[in-house]
């Protein structure tokens, strides 16, 4: 079964925010990348990179079960990798973080350029120039960026982002995503036991990232010579999920 979307008209706008008219309106199909019950940030990053060194062109619009569309400007990069993984999402760079927005998904740029998968808008609330792109998580991001440059990958500094998001619908896959003060849910919840595990406070283990959880994970990155940055990442992860220092086995005595 194809993909079914609606036709845009005329977009004498910005290619990257058509109309707050237009949306969406059916992606029911299964597409060949999904690969099981829940699509992630990792596949959706897979799905965008597939088109690196493709054109940008103004309006360009892909059918979403073609796996390899011939152009793309901002926002129909992010749609149609949305759509492979089977998520619904809306066109238009101002109209995505719209989205983000109404589903509480909008997060910190500094988050999104540390998540992989993250979107970093560029809102001027203006008639034009409105942009997006996806984070890679390293410093780069992968987005059809304009004429001169294509689809490709490209560094995340110094680019005057206004916003960052998370795709409804898209889930993170086990142990990848950061967290930080604000996140919310069983992953919270884990790092808040593993914190009290290892003797710090960071009061009820309740899946709420607020400011005592905050202290706590700052006190625990001190402790153990880490970043001192309030995000769980990868490398305080780590440490989280290692014995506590009276739960370990003793050093086995020199001979």
């Amino acid at each position: 079964m194809s993909l079914i979307r609606q036709t845009k008209g005329d977009r004498a706008i910005s290619a990257c925010r058509p109309p707050p008219s237009i949306s969406l309106v059916a992606i029911t199909a299964r597409s060949p990348e999904r690969t099981n019950g829940m699509a992630t940030y990792s596949q959706f990053v897979k799905i965008a990179l597939t088109q690196q060194g493709d054109p940008y062109v103004f309006g360009s619009e892909a059918e979403f079960d073609d796996p390899n569309p011939d152009s793309f400007d901002c926002s129909e990069l992010v749609e149609w990798a949305a759509a492979r993984c089977d998520v619904t999402f809306v066109d238009g760079a101002q109209n995505q973080r719209d989205a983000c927005r109404k589903a509480h998904k909008l997060i910190s740029v500094e988050r999104a350029c540390k998540t992989r998968g993250a979107l970093l808008f560029r809102i001027d609330e203006g008639p034009s120039n409105d942009h997006v792109a996806i984070s890679l998580g390293n410093g780069k991001t992968i987005e059809a960026r304009g004429r001169k440059y294509g689809v490709n990958k490209f560094p995340v500094e110094h680019r005057g982002w206004t916003h960052g998001g998370l795709v409804p619908g898209l889930h993170a896959d086990k142990h990848h995503e950061l967290l930080e003060l604000g996140c919310l849910g069983e992953e919270v919840r884990w790092v808040q036991r593993r914190l009290q595990m290892h003797g710090f406070d960071p009061g009820p283990a309740d899946g709420v990232y607020g400011r005592r959880t905050d202290t706590a994970v700052r006190d625990f990155q001190k402790k153990h010579h880490l970043e001192v940055d309030g995000v769980v990442g990868p490398i305080t992860r780590s440490a989280l999920s290692a014995a506590p220092a009276q739960h370990r086995e003793p050093a086995a005595a020199l001979t």
